[in-house]
């Protein structure tokens, strides 16, 4: 029996082949977007999933609470390691990292850079990496021990046991190969390729309780309770540490570190995860996207079909097997969708990987992945094919073979709202691409208070590291060169901070969290940053490697008059204000700018040579630059980057984000149209008689094209003024996010709805030109 449902419904779809078409070619897009962000999103929630026990994992950072304000930092003191190591019994274990750092490794004549940190030795009790070689608990725990990557041994010694080997760190200092790991996946957030004990590059500043600069990550016992710890936690901190010094720990499950990192209060509330549901929202948009252009065409077709069900049903046909039918149409038309969905994403998961910068794989042997494309199958054909079916097969034959049918009101107005859904949520789409795409621009081209062009930034490792204001000089001596400093942290993501700052006439209870970073000579004048009061940096003054520069946010927090020529105490001890830079972000623009301190160190202690090119000259430039850096350090490669990429870097997440919400919304519009070419066609069928009665009275295909395209153009026009509400509401939460942001104006809702109106327009209208163009004698003789 279900074979001749099959074979009737197979005969009808082949029958149709224009209409068989769009609905195949609109579900199989719908699928394959909806596959491709599924992928991303299975990707997205897996990060960090993987460690084991990580439900007793947890990332430590540390909460702020001055005078009502309350903020969130992922870093935290070198000191609080070994006071919460010591006295709070719920974690069994606990490790402080530094961030990752870009060293050259050499072995033999084989030499290149990798990324790796620096690590207490508790580090693979808290993160319980799989070992191919050596112990887990033994493998740092040496300061001249190294523990590195499958990766990097096969690199290194290929075939042969790596354990044992030598490798050169930064061309510096030999290390001992004690272990080998597995390579991180991907989905971590704490990825490297080497690690080494932490106590290898330890400096006194390091020990600091005011200096945050390290993350920290604690195994509780499985019995904790995290919220009991957290209090004990805070109490053990309070207590170590000195008055002033007003952090506290703040636990978060490691499964949920990537997906939340944004804070409101101390609860965190947001991050990643909401691109998450955004994205898994746009997929189900796409998804019904498609299934109501099925809905639509198969109601719409409802008139040619009635013929055929009312000839069933005077030969015997029951209502039962007219559904199944129907139904079996839809679920052929879904499969046929989710096999030519499966090639679309094949084809196009290389283009996908490289736009979201992930390594996602289709793995057809994944029971998941056939467990959902059924499901998918199920519920798109059930969804789409059921209102078709129950209407078609309810239809009287009696009224039907007289020629009586006719729609009624209900299925005419089910029709319309159904288009009108659908260009709601392709309207949704585009306002989301707009305003993504005009808050990037924004990004771009907003002034920082600094440059970034012509700024480039070179590793200061090796020899460079050792005579940095030499190599400086001598990078000054090129004519290409406009200007040079050294610096501990790129300016545009200055993450470390510090509570140390006191001045005279602090109130004890008020907040004194700074950022906080080392510079060299001249690093206002190399940014191009302006100075609201006082002066740079600069080698004519022997007394500023004890003096410091503030920024305008630094003084409103101390709520201090002319603060230029007063003292302060900082890291240096007690030195002299000698100037007021101008506010300059130095991290995303989702924060406001935040109190920042400079410390000038001879250029020491500093991890970067940042560079201002003269104007058209960068290559000449790189050049130089390149032949002094070689003169310095001969065994190392020459790097470099651009300040504008770091900026980049830091907006990953929203460009990653730009791109995919215009691939898809692109898409939805792309399926939309289908439907409602589909559409077009069918009324211009239905109207042939008509068309050709208009023309023959005088209408001109103007007149004809405006006939069939007007009550289009209405619905489409319907959807503009219902989605845009919505879309205002969502995408206002959504700058809300950023401290600083374009604003949401009408303008883009103006652009949103003529983009929509012209694409429907020009959509409906290939098939009304087509229609008035048809001779009005062949249209007569037709009907």
């Amino acid at each position: 029996m279900f074979e001749n449902y099959m074979k009737v419904a197979v005969r009808s779809l082949l029958k149709n082949k224009l209409f068989s078409f769009i609905n195949i070619f609109g579900l199989a897009l719908g699928m394959s977007c909806s596959l491709l962000i599924w992928l991303w999103v299975r990707d997205e929630i897996s990060f960090n999933r993987f460690y084991p026990g990580v439900e007793d994992l947890y990332f430590v950072r540390t909460g702020y609470e001055e005078n009502g304000r309350k903020e969130v930092s992922d870093v935290t003191p070198g000191p609080w390691l070994e006071a919460l190591e010591k006295d709070v019994p719920e974690i069994q274990a606990i490790t402080k990292i530094t961030y990752n750092r870009e060293l050259l490794i050499k072995a033999g004549e084989k030499s290149t850079k990798e990324s790796g940190i620096y690590a207490t030795p508790g580090f693979f009790k808290v993160f319980r990496t799989p070992f191919i070689e050596g112990v887990p608990d033994k493998a740092i725990t040496q300061p001249t021990s190294i523990a590195i990557s499958r990766k990097l041994a096969d690199k290194y010694f290929g075939a042969t046991r790596a354990v044992g080997k030598t490798l050169k760190l930064d061309n510096a200092k030999n290390f001992t190969v004690s272990a080998v790991f597995e390579d991180i996946p991907m989905n971590s957030s704490v990825r490297f390729d080497w690690i080494v004990n932490f106590k290898t590059q330890e400096e006194d500043w390091m020990k600091w309780w005011g200096n945050y600069s390290f993350k920290t990550y604690a195994l509780l016992n499985r019995q904790a309770n995290p919220v009991h710890a957290e209090a004990v936690m805070r109490k053990v901190i309070k207590k170590a540490a000195p008055p002033e010094i007003g952090g506290f720990p703040l636990l978060q499950n490691m499964s949920d570190v990537y997906l939340y990192s944004e804070y409101t209060g101390f609860k965190p509330t947001g991050g990643r995860i909401e691109y998450v549901r955004i994205f898994s929202v746009v997929a189900v948009f796409i998804l019904l996207i498609a299934c109501v252009n099925f809905v639509n065409l198969a109601t719409a077709r409802s008139v040619k079909r009635a013929r055929e069900v009312g000839v069933r049903k005077v030969v015997g046909a029951e209502k039962k097997f007219l559904v199944m039918q129907f139904i079996g149409e839809s679920l052929i038309v879904s499969t046929l969708a989710a096999i030519l969905a499966i090639l679309i994403v094949f084809a196009l998961l290389p283009f996908f990987n490289d736009v979201v910068k992930k390594e996602i794989s289709l793995n057809i042997l994944n029971p998941t992945l056939w467990l959902s494309l059924i499901a998918l199958i199920g519920i798109t054909g059930i969804v789409a094919g059921s209102y078709p079916a129950l209407y078609l097969s309810s239809l009287q034959p009696i009224r039907i073979l007289k020629g009586r049918l006719t729609f009624s009101h209900s299925s005419l107005y089910l029709r319309k709202g159904l288009v009108v859904f659908q260009f709601c949520l392709s309207i949704f789409l585009i306002v989301g691409m707009l305003v993504i795409g005009d808050q990037m621009n924004y990004i771009q081209t907003k002034r920082l208070g600094m440059d970034r062009e012509n700024i480039l930034y070179i590793p200061l490792e090796g020899e460079l590291g050792k005579k940095p204001e030499v190599f400086r000089q001598e990078i000054l001596a090129t004519p290409a060169v406009a200007a040079a400093t050294t610096t501990g942290a790129i300016p545009a993501n200055i993450s470390s901070n510090s509570g140390d700052l006191d001045w005279p006439g602090r109130d004890k209870t008020a907040d004194n969290t700074v950022n906080a970073t080392f510079v060299g000579y001249d690093f206002a004048k190399t940014m191009n940053i302006q100075m609201a009061d006082g002066r740079d940096f600069s080698k004519d003054f022997a007394a500023d490697t004890a003096n410091y520069i503030i920024n305008e946010a630094t003084v409103r927090m101390m709520k201090m008059k002319d603060p230029v020529g007063k003292q302060v105490k900082f890291w240096m001890g007690t030195g002299t204000i000698i100037g007021v830079m101008k506010d300059f972000h130095i991290s995303s623009f989702h924060n406001t700018i935040k109190p920042l301190i400079l410390v000038c160190y001879k250029g020491l202690n500093t991890e970067y040579m940042m560079v201002r090119t003269q104007p058209g000259q960068t290559k000449r430039a790189l050049a130089d630059i390149e032949a002094v850096t070689r003169s310095f350090n001969p065994d190392f490669p020459f790097s470099y980057n651009f300040l504008d990429e770091e900026f980049e870097r830091m907006y990953r997440s929203e460009l990653i984000i730009n791109s995919l919400i215009r691939y898809f919304g692109i898409l939805a519009i792309i399926i939309s149209c289908l439907g409602l070419m589909g559409l077009a066609a069918f009324t211009a069928e239905q109207r042939t008689k008509e068309i050709g009665i208009r023309k023959v009275l005088g209408a001109n295909v103007t007149s004809v094209v405006a006939l069939l395209s007007k009550d289009f153009v209405k619905l489409v026009l319907v959807s503009i003024v219902i989605a845009s509400p919505a879309a205002w509401y969502i995408m206002d939460r959504w700058l809300a996010d950023f401290a600083y942001h374009t604003k949401l104006s009408w303008g883009i809702f103006a652009a949103a709805g003529l983009m929509a109106t012209g694409i429907a327009l020009l959509t409906v209208s290939f098939q009304s030109i087509k229609a008035a163009l048809t001779d009005p004698v062949q249209s007569l003789k037709s009907e």
